[in-house]
């Protein structure tokens, strides 16, 4: 029993008396939150089964905020209870995340232990937070810009088994949620130009079963970013394959070009992999020894590989907010945008604050997709948001069913982040020299 102060207490029970039903009250890193509590025997196991609906969260002054998005919480415990960082967790979770293909020796000696102990600390972590090994690549690099659909249905909504089926369809669709507040649905693209993400967003709307609903689709470009999204295999086995070339100037733009299918064959592998021994991609794909190896390192050069990489898996289950800033005031805006900046870097726990953030085109404004390591936590962050920030307005919607694809989630060191280098620009901060991970 949550032992609440008076004011607490006193606004506990009114709300109970206002629903008529049974609440309850949890406590999380000092805050109190509402929940309705629902409950049922369960034959098979013979135990009392509840159900929690959150409410809002309680003041400590006694006044009750209704929450904007009614989370069921089944497994009763805030998301994400279960990381509780050992006393190297941190550091591998970085170190993987600049370097999924770091040596176990090179990770040994960063954190002062044995090859043996600091495998053992690894496999700890691969199998308690379900850590999956990817590439992370620079889109621009390879021809693609980056779209952030908003889509409200106005009226009856696809069935949800349609809309998964006709949105995994389209391999240019990275990632495609279901939201509640303002928009229904949230779809992350990648396409070549503008006239080519037009041409995708109408082909969706005429020629599937899209077609019959009444929608408002809203194209955003997508820029700057903060995070990143792991891409579906289908984007490397129904698109680039097509832009394999056998001839390219090497003077020339890479993405104007193609790929060799060297290149193709080992950006795919280290997409499902990160890890993936070079010897065994030429095996699987008939290449010459040392192929993989030479076209890894080629496509890091060019700058299509930023580094490989990890994504927390332990995370899936748990809640998604998502914050959208508009910014209705550039003068305003400007005083206050190294505290955005510096609420973007500063991690808050094991992984990163954002598992993606990056600016939109039109409207003018910011994106923030975060993982919401309690109940409650997208309407404190945008409720601090709103205390610091000035010239902007900020709405909230909450992921409710992600339909394709989906988030990374890391620990990137920060000092590599574009955020950083601003506010280094903007004399924030001072530069420091940055940690090597090669």
């Amino acid at each position: 029993m949550v032992n609440l102060p008076p004011k607490v207490k006193s606004a506990l029970e009114q709300l109970r008396k206002s629903k008529g039903k049974y609440i309850e009250i949890k406590s999380i890193n000092g805050h109190y939150y509402a929940f309705e509590v629902e409950g049922h025997w369960d034959s098979a196991t013979k135990k009392k089964i509840k159900r929690y609906l959150y409410l809002g969260r309680i003041t400590d002054d006694g006044v009750f905020k209704e929450g904007k998005h009614r989370i069921p919480d089944p497994a009763e415990s805030p998301a994400g209870s279960d990381i509780k960082p050992g006393r190297y967790d941190k550091e591998i979770l970085t170190n993987l995340s600049m370097n999924a293909r770091m040596p176990i020796s090179m990770l040994a000696k960063r954190l002062g232990l044995s090859t043996t102990a600091a495998r053992y600390h690894v496999q700890r972590l691969e199998k308690k937070l379900g850590i999956r090994y990817t590439v992370e690549l620079v889109l621009g690099s390879m021809g693609y810009m980056q779209f952030i659909i908003f889509v409200k249905f106005l009226g009856n909504r696809p069935p949800l088994s349609e809309l998964k089926a006709t949105l995994s369809n389209e391999p240019r669709i990275q990632l495609a949620a279901l939201v509640k507040g303002e928009f229904d649905l949230i779809i992350y693209l990648l396409a070549e130009d503008s006239y080519k993400a037009n041409e995708i967003v109408w082909n969706l709307r005429t020629e599937t079963d899209l077609k019959g609903f009444d929608s408002l689709w809203n194209l955003n470009t997508f820029y700057r970013e903060y995070g990143s999204v792991p891409l579906r295999q289908d984007l490397f086995d129904k698109v680039l394959k097509n832009r394999i070339t056998k001839k390219r100037s090497d003077k020339s733009l890479v993405h104007k070009y193609g790929f060799y299918d060297r290149e193709v064959a080992v950006l795919r592998e280290l997409n499902a992999n990160g890890r993936e021994e070079f010897a065994n991609i030429d095996r699987s794909y008939g290449l010459d020894r040392g192929s993989a190896q030479y076209a890894y390192l080629r496509l890091k050069q060019s700058g299509i590989i930023n580094r490989t990489t990890i994504s927390l898996d332990c995370f899936k289950r748990n809640h998604v907010g998502v914050i959208w800033i508009s910014y209705i005031n550039m003068s305003e805006f400007r005083k206050t945008q190294n505290k955005l900046l510096f609420n973007i870097i500063t991690n808050r726990g094991p992984i990163n604050n954002y598992s993606l953030m990056g600016d939109l085109g039109a409207p003018n404004g910011a994106i923030l997709f975060m993982p919401a390591t309690y109940l409650g936590e997208l309407e404190d962050r945008s409720e601090e948001l709103r205390k610091t920030i000035k010239g902007v307005r900020i709405e909230t919607l909450f992921v409710t069913n992600i339909l394709v694809g989906s988030f990374c989630y890391r620990a990137i060191d920060n000092s590599y982040s574009i955020q950083y280098e601003k506010l280094v620009n903007n004399r924030a901060i001072t530069s420091k020299e940055k940690t090597r991970y090669e």
